[in-house]
C-alpha cells in the first residue's frame, strides 16, 4: 500500500536529482514524466541524506532500470528498503527540468 509521495527533479542540464526522504517509508515506485531524454535511470542513496553512494547489487553491478516517459516502475523493496534518501540519475544529461514522483509504501 502507497502511503505517501515525494518530488524527485533533475535540473536542466542535470543527470541528478534532488533527494527525497522516505518517512519512514520504503520507496516502492517511480513514476516517470512526461518527456525524458535519458532511457535508464540509477540511484544513489543515503543514511544522512548528506552523503549519497551509488546504488549497487551484491554483484557489483549498478541497479539500473530502462525508462521511457509516461510509465511506473514498481522498485523492490529489498533493494530500496534499507534507504530513507533517494536520488535518481539519468543515464542522460536531461535537456530540461524533469519531475519524477516517487511513490512511498508503508514500512521502515
Amino acid at each position: 500500500m502507497y502511503v505517501d509521495q515525494g518530488t524527485a527533479t533533475i535540473a536542466n542540464n542535470d543527470a541528478v536529482s534532488s533527494s527525497v526522504f522516505m518517512k519512514n517509508g520504503i520507496a516502492g515506485a517511480i513514476e516517470t514524466p512526461a518527456s525524458l531524454t535519458g532511457t535508464a535511470l540509477s540511484f544513489q542513496v543515503s543514511l544522512d541524506g548528506v552523503t549519497f553512494f551509488p546504488l549497487h547489487a551484491t554483484a557489483g553491478t549498478a541497479i539500473s532500470y530502462t525508462v521511457a516517459a509516461n510509465r511506473v516502475i514498481p522498485l523492490d523493496p529489498s533493494v530500496f528498503g534499507a534507504f530513507p534518501y533517494l536520488k535518481l540519475v539519468s543515464g542522460s544529461t536531461e535537456l530540461a527540468e524533469r519531475v519524477f514522483t516517487i511513490y512511498i509504501r508503508a514500512g521502515s
